[in-house]
């Protein structure tokens, strides 16, 4: 016949583990005061043969460290009493192996309440009696009102059936323990060694974000719990879906396009009237500023840009040999390297370049004099922002651009040679013979053409973004990352254009 499990408090349900579990056990037995009622009644309810089950009790936390967070718990004759003892910080909370814990014991606490606030399931015995019967009743003050009884048996029932009515059993019990101390859950905070926020959060997010109804505690512990209810918040809820917000969002983003274009359009206009009044006194410009930037923008853009052509005419010259060599077309890479280095991709390649390095240099030198305030002392002080600023950039970006761009096409085409040499057997006297007749001179001239022009746009996109930048660091770096993608983008841009309005050109 299987024990049936008494209704009674954790002090004498300790000593029934160890009068039945030997002289060895009351040790093992006595930490079942520390957890919940709920498991040490599964526990002994179900047990494994030959094994006591005190044995199969996770150890008593009276054994832990006294730092460590924890939560004892104590049957009173007021009702359950909480006892939050340890050390509730940071630094102990973190710990995963502590916080594993903590966390256990928590979820336990929540079942238990969960599990207490279910109606009860009363179950029958095959003699027609009620379950409630074979329990011990409970007074309203929480002490057991006689000594446990047990049923007996189900006599000719399966195990299926035993096993269910076992459990209404424990479920029975414990609704009738709970149903009196629900609401005498006393928590005491007074054993704590120490508290801080992160503490205080827990068990107030374990609370409910609810003061529980009795509560003992010290003044400082106090304070910190109600600093941590004063500022804690509920998460903000999702907005519903708004079918409108796409639509807007592309209404925004059209009319900023046209407030950028219109502002590039005022800016090409004035660089116009400026070069202008520059024929018309040329004695009054800034020939300083312009040689500077001249030597700026140009002189030291040399080394890298040409490293930079001289490895992808290698690239390329590799890749073309590989498609050549299978049909014995060696000597078409000379005219395959020509065309495309020397009409595309030494321009657009010196222009992303020069968008990259000068374009953002420019952008960061006029939102650096937004920030320090000496664009309003040129303002106060009567001085042209177009003529000081805009102009020497735009004139200097429009004579560097070509000499750059032939500068990579001939790195590139130097390093496609000897690509050629090598991965194809292709002489460079051979290569620079055969060059003049592959590639048309109008090629040369489309791409000196192109340089110019990309040169001025990103003159223009550099100021112009410059000059929006608001007097704050955030905005210079929003406006520099930002003139470097337009530059690049307008760069391919033109040069597409470019290339479908002049097809027939040179080739």
């Amino acid at each position: 016949m299987r024990a049936i499990v008494p209704v009674l408090p954790n002090a004498e349900l300790t000593a029934l583990l160890a009068a039945d579990c030997g002289k060895g056990a009351p040790a093992r037995a006595a930490g079942i005061t520390r957890w919940p009622l709920r498991r040490v009644q599964l526990l002994w309810h179900f047990p494994q043969p030959g094994v006591c089950p005190s044995d199969r009790l996770p150890a008593s936390p009276k054994f832990m460290e006294e730092s460590t967070p924890r939560i004892e718990t104590q049957d009173t004759p007021e009702g359950r009493l909480l006892v939050v003892r340890g050390t509730w910080t940071a630094t102990h909370l973190t710990g995963r192996a502590v916080w594993t814990a903590l966390t256990a014991q928590l979820e336990s606490l929540n079942v238990d309440a969960r599990f207490a606030a279910e109606p009860p399931q009363a179950s029958t015995t095959a003699s027609g009696d009620s379950a409630a019967h074979a329990v011990t009743s409970v007074g309203a003050n929480g002490r057991s009102a006689g000594p446990p009884q047990a049923r007996p048996a189900p006599s000719g029932g399966s195990a299926a059936h035993e096993a269910a009515n076992d459990e209404a059993d424990v479920r029975s019990a414990a609704h009738a323990v709970a149903s009196v101390g629900a609401h005498l859950v006393r928590w005491d905070l007074r054993a704590l060694e120490k508290l801080d926020y992160l503490g205080a959060q827990v068990l107030w997010r374990h609370w409910g974000q609810r003061w529980p109804a009795q509560l003992q505690l010290a003044p400082d512990q106090r304070e910190v719990l109600q600093s941590v209810a004063r500022f804690t918040v509920s998460p903000a809820k999702r907005p519903p879906f708004d079918w409108r917000a796409p639509v807007i969002l592309l209404g925004q983003r059209v009319f900023e396009l046209l407030d950028h274009s219109k502002g590039l359009v005022r800016l090409l206009g004035q660089l116009l009237l400026d070069i202008l009044s520059l024929f018309r006194h040329p004695r009054r410009g800034p020939w300083r500023d312009l040689s500077g930037h001249l030597y700026h923008f140009g002189a030291t853009a040399l080394p890298i840009t040409a490293l930079v052509g001289f490895l992808i005419g290698v690239v390329l010259a590799y890749l073309i040999a590989q498609q050549l060599r299978q049909y014995g077309a060696d000597a078409f890479i000379v005219n395959i390297l020509g065309i495309s280095l020397i009409r595309e991709l030494g321009p657009v390649l010196a222009a992303i370049l020069i968008a990259g390095r000068s374009g953002s240099a420019i952008t960061a030198q006029i939102g650096v004099m937004r920030v320090t305030e000496e664009l309003d002392a040129m303002r106060v002080m009567g001085i042209a922002k177009g003529y000081r600023l805009v102009m020497p950039r735009a004139l200097a970006l429009a004579l560097v651009m070509p000499l750059i761009s032939v500068w990579t096409t001939l790195a590139a085409l130097l390093g496609g040679m000897l690509a050629a040499q090598v991965s194809m057997g292709v002489t460079p006297s051979f290569f620079i013979n055969a060059l003049p007749a592959a590639v048309d001179v109008a090629n040369l001239t489309l791409a000196t053409g192109k340089s110019v022009v990309f040169g001025v746009l990103i003159a223009l996109v550099g100021c112009h973004y410059g000059l929006r930048v608001k007097p704050n660091t955030e905005s210079l770096g929003q406006g520099t990352t930002a003139s470097v993608v337009t530059s690049i983008t307008v760069v391919i841009l033109v040069d597409a254009l470019f290339a479908v309005l002049f097809k027939g050109v040179g080739i």
